[in-house]
């Protein structure tokens, strides 16, 4: 009896997720950190929180030390429940999980994110708090996207900063390339010392582990104008690049063959080690000319490609 009295219940229930729109579920859950020791030698926690796009209410009973054994087969059941009934209205559970307001699938990701200042005995330590969680749209080409951050929280100096982040897919994923920063940017805000700098991103590019990234720096160049004769002074803005990233070992070769290649010239590699101690450098520089301020030529070296070396 109890078998035929299921059915009718699980027949309805799947005709009510079919009509009613599921929420997003996209939400912030606690996750606590030990940061450090007070002056008196107690632990420090703090709850940076992370964003979860789990609609189930199970995180109360992972919480607890006990559970029963029926609340594990409860739990169980329920999951392969949903589970079943999100493959049939859209054949992805995953992508039930978190929807954006236009019913695209999304991710859950931190919408709105704090600074929290702590106060030790060497010094306050910054961290990344999250405040609320948002199901957003993942690009299909590497961006920038938005990303809100709150300085100064609850206090009379408290500014939010758009800092930025990349996201979306490269078609070149698998030689190592990401979305990452090309261009940064920086906007000052004021706090209880002064005036601070805030670090943004300002453009995001498919790029390797080491890349170029842009750079610029103003220099005073003067220029003579022909029709009068007379010196002007003018400020000159020059990207000169800096290299950013990590670089994994790479293997170099220590001896190799005499005999070249007849197609390409190149000789054969007969013994090769593996250097662990890599850096992301620049591979080609060019000089930039300029007349200066005392009418001398100055060289400022322009970074135009970085590599692992």
């Amino acid at each position: 009896m109890k078998l035929f009295a299921f059915f009718p219940c699980f027949f309805l229930y799947l005709v009510a997720a079919k009509q009613t729109p599921r929420s997003n579920c996209c939400r912030r859950l606690p996750h606590t950190y030990n940061i450090g020791y007070d002056i008196t030698g107690r632990p420090l926690q703090l709850d940076v929180g992370r964003c979860s796009a789990s609609c189930e209410n199970s995180d109360v009973l992972r919480s607890s030390s006990y559970i029963s054994v029926l609340a594990r087969i409860r739990e169980r059941k329920y999951k392969n429940l949903i589970s079943f009934v999100e493959q049939k209205n859209d054949n992805s559970a995953e992508s039930l999980t978190c929807r954006t307001h236009t019913h695209h699938r999304g991710e859950c990701q931190p919408s709105v994110v704090h600074v929290e200042a702590v106060a030790f005995d060497r010094g306050p330590k910054y961290y990344d708090v999250i405040d609320e969680c948002s199901c957003r749209k993942t690009p299909k080409r590497c961006e920038r996207i938005p990303k809100m951050k709150r300085f100064f929280a609850g206090t009379g100096f408290e500014a939010t900063v758009d800092v930025g982040q990349c996201a979306g897919g490269c078609r070149k994923e698998k030689s190592g390339k990401g979305c990452r920063p090309t261009r940064t940017a920086s906007r000052p805000i004021l706090g209880p010392n002064g005036m601070i700098t805030v670090h943004t991103i300002a453009e995001c590019n498919c790029q390797p582990t080491c890349y170029r990234q842009h750079f610029n720096v103003a220099v005073t160049e003067r220029a003579e104008n022909k029709s009068t004769g007379e010196y002007t002074f003018r400020t000159k803005v020059i990207d000169v690049g800096r290299c950013v990233g990590t670089c994994g070992p790479i293997e170099r070769c220590v001896v190799r063959s005499n005999k070249r290649n007849q197609h390409t010239g190149d000789t054969k590699c007969l013994m090769s080690l593996e250097t662990a101690d890599v850096t992301c450098a620049p591979t080609r520089v060019n000089d930039i000319t300029y007349v200066g301020r005392s009418g001398e030529v100055e060289h400022v070296a322009q970074i135009r490609r970085c590599g692992c070396t």
